[in-house]
């Protein structure tokens, strides 16, 4: 930190930079205030994590992580440039860091990459070396160069009143396509889920609301569904929503297709 603030720089220190990082743990060779160009970013990782990839292209990536938490931590690869197809991960210590398994642990996921920021997750052992190694086992079409992408936000479900048990409470959800395609046949999925038991739910939608169309003419296209939820029991609930159309793999990115509301708290009627 020091280097960035306070010491002067001289001939004979090092220039660092903010992002200096970035191209080591993404493959990017760009600053983060560019356009993306790296191939991974990394989520469920904190500051005990680091990584170096050493190689990608559009069918493969090989990377070296470590992790210097007391605990085995769970990665999460994001991926943005493979080319779609059946994919396998497999994570092997390498503990002469020559780029070469050494040590088996037995970990093989298959995974399905189909649309940019798809994922994969594996489990890294804590202060050892590990390989990364991802290959293409199947290839897969091409998607079409325009798809739709249906979006919703917490902020999209909202509820008109206190919830108090056997009164009826009405609700707004509001659906954006902001893909580039018209979506087809959109159905949308509202559940209220209690707190302390997920097999405590009630379903207040469940249907096909028709078609959603992208905005071409760069006006926002949405529809608003409204629908009522009378609560037959108190405590703490959830509320759930969900949109997806006729093919649901078709959108650009499924990680905006569903919202939450937490902690909702339904009072007794009397």
């Amino acid at each position: 930190f020091p280097m960035l603030t306070s010491e002067v720089q001289g001939t004979d220190r090092v220039a660092m930079r903010p992002n200096s990082l970035l191209g080591p743990l993404t493959g990017s060779p760009m600053s983060i205030t560019e356009p993306p160009t790296y191939a991974i970013t990394w989520r469920e990782v904190g500051p005990d994590f680091t990584a170096l990839v050493r190689h990608f292209d559009h069918t493969s990536l090989s990377a070296w992580v470590y992790s210097f938490a007391e605990q085995n931590t769970n990665p999460v690869i994001r991926f943005w440039r493979l080319d779609p197809g059946r994919y396998v991960l497999r994570l092997n210590e390498d503990t002469d860091s020559n780029g070469i398994p050494d040590t088996e642990l037995g970990q093989a996921i298959e995974f399905e990459y189909r649309r940019r920021m798809d994922s994969v997750q594996f489990k890294l052992p804590a202060s050892r070396l590990c390989l990364v190694q991802v290959q293409q086992k199947e290839k897969f079409p091409p998607p079409p160069d325009h798809l739709p992408d249906l979006a919703i936000m917490p902020r999209d479900l909202t509820l008109t009143s206190q919830l108090k048990v056997g009164q009826p409470c009405a609700g707004r959800l509001v659906v954006h396509n902001i893909g580039s395609a018209n979506a087809r046949g959109v159905t949308i999925r509202i559940t209220a889920v209690a707190a302390e038991n997920d097999a405590i739910k009630a379903i207040l939608v469940n249907e096909k609301i028709g078609d959603l169309d992208f905005p071409e003419d760069l006006v926002a296209k949405t529809v608003e569904v409204d629908f009522e939820w009378t609560p037959d029991r108190p405590g703490t609930y959830r509320l759930e929503a969900s949109v997806y159309s006729e093919d649901n793999r078709s959108d650009i990115y499924l990680g905006n297709n569903t919202a939450s509301i937490e902690s909702l708290h339904v009072l007794d009627g009397g």
